[in-house]
């Protein structure tokens, strides 16, 4: 049958996808010619929002640690509690830091013109022809 140009079979949806860029499992579709805008910019909001998180808590805990001037003594803190805020603060930073790479990266695809499968054959095709060398 015809196979439009740029377009692969996902294993994942079982289908063929125009302009495939990769199965996402975080949106559980394919990322490719329809909704590649819309994945950029879910990529995009994600570390902001979570850098603003990071921010948030990390505010939190300064003030909480050093703020000699306001009166905390209301906030009382269990271990469980710090233990959460710290985890948040981990996770938030983490998450802002690694998706920060994604976007890099799909940038990157972007104004290459290029999908993360193009890229992958191309380095592939590279590398075989170098070893031929």
């Amino acid at each position: 049958g015809y196979k439009a140009p740029r377009s692969h079979h996902c294993s994942g949806c079982k289908r063929c996808v125009m302009k495939m860029d990769h199965h996402c499992p975080w949106i559980n579709c394919c990322v490719g010619h329809e909704n590649h805008a819309s994945f950029t910019r879910f990529v995009f909001h994600a570390p902001v929002g979570c850098f603003h998180a990071f921010v948030l808590q990390a505010w939190f805990i300064y003030d909480l640690a050093f703020n000699v001037e306001a009166d905390m003594s209301h906030i009382m803190l269990s271990s469980n509690g710090v233990f959460a805020i710290l985890m948040g603060v981990g996770m938030s930073l983490g998450v802002s830091l690694s998706v920060s790479i994604l976007l890099y990266y799909q940038t990157w695809n972007i104004f290459h013109n290029m999908t993360a499968i193009e890229e992958w054959i191309m380095t592939k095709a590279k590398a075989r022809r170098d070893d031929e060398d």
